[in-house]
């Protein structure tokens, strides 16, 4: 959900909260996989602009909070990003259709 300062519909400054849910499942050759899950939150700000008939486009940053469902402690940077839980920044680019 989004919250705009613009008197044009989608436009202008923007704040809005999120509710995230995210189900995973991995492979790996030679082993086995595992399955998990994810919820949680996140607050962005923004803005985004009418730029031509209908034509939007937008952008920002926020901070989510996720909970996974099992513990990936010894997982690498890069993998703990992707599976893990905690504070992550988000950033945001849009490009879309408003009528």
């Amino acid at each position: 959900y989004r919250l705009y300062t613009g008197e044009k519909g989608a436009n202008g400054f923007y704040v809005g909260p999120s509710f995230l849910f995210g189900t995973y499942s991995t492979s790996v050759t030679g082993g086995t996989g595992t399955s998990f899950t994810t919820i949680g939150g996140a607050l962005d700000i923004g803005g985004q602009a009418v730029i031509g008939p209908g034509v939007v486009i937008g952008g920002g940053f926020g901070l989510q909070y996720t909970e996974a469902s099992k513990s990936f402690a010894d997982l690498p940077l890069t993998a703990a990003i992707l599976a893990g839980g905690g504070v992550r920044p988000r950033f945001l680019f849009s490009v879309g259709y408003s009528f």
